[in-house]
C-alpha cells in the first residue's frame, strides 16, 4: 500500500469510529512528503514536548503528556489514545507505529459532563478522587467504604514498532512493546491497520467489537516478512492470511 492509500485508509477508519460516536477527538492524518521520503501521521502540535521521554513509559505522566500535547490520531469513548504512523521512502513503507494506550483511570460520566471540562482535567479529577486523603483514600482498600472502587488501573500501552534502518540482533525490525520499554517481541512483519484494529477491538472491547460489522470486516492485508531465522526460534507473533 502507497502513503496516498495509508493515508485515505486512516482517515476512513478514524471517520468511521466517529460516526458511531466512539471517539471523544480525533486528528485528521496528514501526508507530508520530502523528496523520496513519504509520511502518514497525526498533525504536530507547536507545543509538543517529544513524543518520547526516557523512563516514562506506560506512566500516568507520559499519557498526560501525549493527551495535552495532542500527540495522537484519536482519543477513544473511554479516553484511551490511538497513534497511527507510516513512513515511506520510494512509496515502499519502511516504519509504522501502531499504539493502542489505555486510559489509566476508569472515566467517569460525572467528570465527563462537567462544563467546558476536558479529557485531561476528567483524567487529573480521577486521580484526585482516588488518592484523596492518603491511607484514607480509596485506592488503598480491596473493599472500599461506600462503594467507591478506585478509579486508577494499571494498563500498559501496546505498540507494534516497524523499522526496517533499526533491525539488530536484539532490536527486530517489527515488534510489539508492552510493559516495559526495553520489551520487543518480535512479530512476522508489518502489522495492517486492519490486524492492529482487529487486535485493539477484539480484545479490549469485545462489546463494541460485536456491535459494530465494520470493525469486523476492515481490510487486514497480509504483509512482507521481515523476522529473522533467529526471531523465529523464539516466542514471536505471527498470522495467518484468510482475509
Amino acid at each position: 500500500m502507497r502513503a496516498t492509500e495509508t493515508r485515505n485508509e486512516a482517515q476512513r477508519f478514524l471517520l468511521a469510529l466517529l460516526e458511531v460516536e466512539l471517539l471523544l477527538d480525533y486528528r485528521a492524518p496528514v501526508l507530508r512528503r520530502s523528496n523520496r521520503v513519504a509520511i502518514v501521521t497525526w498533525p504536530s502540535s507547536e507545543n509538543s514536548r517529544g513524543l518520547v521521554v526516557p523512563g516514562q513509559f506506560g506512566t500516568v505522566p507520559e499519557y498526560r503528556r501525549m493527551l495535552q500535547d495532542q500527540e495522537y490520531s484519536a482519543v477513544l469513548f473511554d479516553g484511551s489514545l490511538l497513534q497511527l504512523s507510516w513512513s515511506f521512502v520510494s512509496n515502499r513503507l519502511t516504519r509504522h507505529r501502531l499504539c493502542y494506550f489505555p486510559c489509566p483511570v476508569e472515566l467517569t460520566s460525572v467528570s465527563l459532563d462537567a462544563p467546558e471540562a476536558t479529557v485531561s482535567d476528567a483524567v487529573d479529577e480521577c486521580l484526585l478522587q482516588d488518592f484523596a486523603g492518603g491511607e484514607d483514600g480509596r485506592n488503598f482498600f480491596e473493599d472500599p467504604p461506600g462503594g467507591l472502587f478506585p478509579l486508577l488501573r494499571l494498563r500498559s500501552p501496546v505498540r507494534f514498532d516497524f523499522d526496517v534502518e533499526a533491525a539488530a540482533d536484539d532490536h527486530p525490525a517489527c515488534h510489539l512493546t508492552m510493559t516495559r520499554e526495553e520489551c520487543r517481541i518480535p512479530v512476522h512483519g508489518p502489522v495492517s491497520l486492519g490486524h492492529f484494529v482487529r487486535l485493539v477491538f477484539r480484545n479490549f472491547f469485545p462489546l463494541i467489537w460485536a456491535r459494530h460489522a465494520f470493525l469486523r470486516t476492515w481490510s487486514a492485508p497480509h504483509t512482507f516478512s521481515t523476522i529473522s531465522a533467529a526471531e523465529l526460534s523464539e516466542l514471536h507473533i505471527a498470522w495467518r492470511s484468510t482475509m
